[in-house]
């Protein structure tokens, strides 16, 4: 279920994401799997976010962050923080923002984290006209391409790069700015 949330998450189809993922964090509540339940409430925030729900998603993801916060879920609780800093830069609130995104930096060249919490402090220091944006989009530009690099089948590595949204942003981004295009 939550697979195929997040796959009509990508595709879109929020209403279809969002109806797959209630279903998967009811499906774990019942069965006690409290980890992946709190994974899928971290998506249902991404989800909401993306619709335009922003009081659905500072709830979604602030209880994501508070138990990943608790349990140890480093990356978890990254990509919560990244979604609040967005929902905060929405709703015009920048000084938040930029704090969010400020206790985001140290952990940036972690290799595991989602290339969106890279993306996500660039856009927003970026707006800022804050110089450290570029030296993040370089960092999220590099681990893109040594991420990629480990996919050997070209259909397979192309798609990686160009069906995922932060994926294709960060390319967009660097080809905008005339970075060093080694992505393909």
């Amino acid at each position: 279920m939550v697979l195929l949330g997040r796959f009509w998450q990508l595709q879109g189809d929020l209403g279809n994401a969002h109806q797959y993922l209630d279903d998967a964090v009811v499906t774990y509540q019942g069965i006690g799997m409290l980890y992946e339940q709190m994974e899928t409430v971290l998506l249902q925030g991404e989800v909401f976010l993306q619709a335009g729900y922003h009081q659905a998603a500072q709830e979604k993801l602030r209880t994501a962050l508070d138990y990943f916060r608790e349990e140890g879920g480093r990356d978890q609780a990254d990509r919560a923080i990244a979604g609040l800093a967005r929902l905060a830069f929405i709703d015009e609130r920048q000084s938040e923002a930029l704090q969010l995104v400020e206790s985001l930096l140290p952990r940036l060249d972690q290799d595991a984290l989602p290339i969106v919490v890279h993306l996500t402090c660039y856009q927003i220091l970026d707006s800022l006209g804050d110089q450290r944006a570029i030296e993040i989009l370089e960092l999220a530009q590099k681990l893109l391409v040594m991420r990629a690099d480990k996919i050997h089948d070209v259909d397979l590595r192309r798609s990686y790069l160009s069906e995922i949204p932060s994926h294709r942003h960060v390319i967009e981004e660097v080809n905008s700015k005339g970075l060093d295009q080694l992505i393909q």
